[in-house]
């Protein structure tokens, strides 16, 4: 086995051909807070985080921005549904198009297979607004 090992260390390698392809890559399907529900141990000596549903908690009843007071930023908290609401999506798409513009707008939502789930009438949490940019509002949700 150390003479195999040796050999292909010693050996002189080189790229004989390479292939270029396009592929489409698909994105997963919407991401909700309940995925991350089993990972929010913090490690020994460190301060524990706060599970995801006391955070989906605060943010559906409302974080306080400056003067504007407390708002809601997410319109449904418990769920384990990937189903996203028409009037969430249609906001989606209207705020890439206004600050992305049309080149990163794909021609039509994306649809994910439905889970079998007993709750298929639930919705994924949304923003409750697109009207607070992440970056606008970061500083209040430290």
């Amino acid at each position: 086995m150390d003479a195999v090992v040796t050999a292909l260390e010693k050996a002189k390698w080189s790229v004989q051909n390479v292939e270029k392809k396009e592929r489409r890559r698909n994105p997963t399907a919407p991401f909700h807070y309940q995925q991350i529900a089993t990972g929010c141990r913090a490690p020994v000596g460190l301060q524990r985080a706060p599970a995801p549903w006391v955070v989906a908690q605060r943010l559906y009843e409302g974080i306080e921005l400056g003067s504007e007071g407390a708002v809601g930023l997410i319109t449904y908290m418990r769920t384990d549904s990937t189903r996203v609401s028409p009037d969430a999506i249609a906001e989606a798409r209207n705020w890439i198009e206004q600050n992305h513009g049309k080149d990163y707008l794909p021609a039509a939502p994306n649809a994910f297979k439905a889970r079998r789930t007993r709750r298929t009438h639930t919705r994924l949490s949304a923003p409750a607004a697109f009207a607070h940019h992440p970056e606008e509002i970061k500083r209040y949700l430290q």
